[in-house]
């Protein structure tokens, strides 16, 4: 398995499934593109044309069907603490929100996710604090945000 982590949130697995693509500078293909917010360092519908093509599939939280509406292509909008199945990968999605900061409000439904790929769980928090539903969170690989102002700091992550 290939993890790049391009820059920001912006990550590649195995070339073709995408997670917050941001400043792109390759033009491979995407046959997933995974969204976790729709701020416009995760959201880029600019980085996400580059990207697309016409069996890519787009999953994205249900609160951001307005948005995802102006990308043409399939879409699976999903809700926290749900499971999904795709005819080659399983995944399941969870909360990511902040405490005591105003910029996720937990309220708005965003997601982090857990991707089921060549026999590991790969969890990627999005932007989140440290919350009681990430406590519980296990996987083979943890790909955490950290900065502090908008996500957890060095020592929650």
């Amino acid at each position: 398995m290939k993890i790049e982590i391009n820059k920001h949130s912006s990550i590649c697995i195995n070339g073709n499934i995408f997670i917050d693509p941001l400043h792109l500078s390759k033009s491979a293909k995407a046959k997933y593109i995974f969204i976790t917010h729709p701020h416009w360092d995760h959201f880029s519908i600019e980085d996400i044309n580059k990207i697309l093509d016409r069996k890519t599939i787009l999953i994205c939280p249900k609160s951001m069907e307005n948005e995802a509406s102006k990308i043409s292509c399939d879409k699976v909008l999903v809700e926290p603490e749900s499971t999904y199945h795709l005819p080659d990968l399983d995944f399941t999605t969870f909360r990511a929100y902040n405490i005591d900061k105003k910029f996720h409000p937990k309220g708005n439904d965003w997601v982090g996710y857990k991707l089921r790929i060549e026999d590991k769980d790969i969890a990627i928090i999005g932007d989140s604090d440290l919350t009681s539903e990430l406590s519980g969170l296990s996987a083979d690989i943890l790909i955490v945000p950290i900065g502090g102002t908008y996500t957890m700091n060095v020592d929650e992550a």
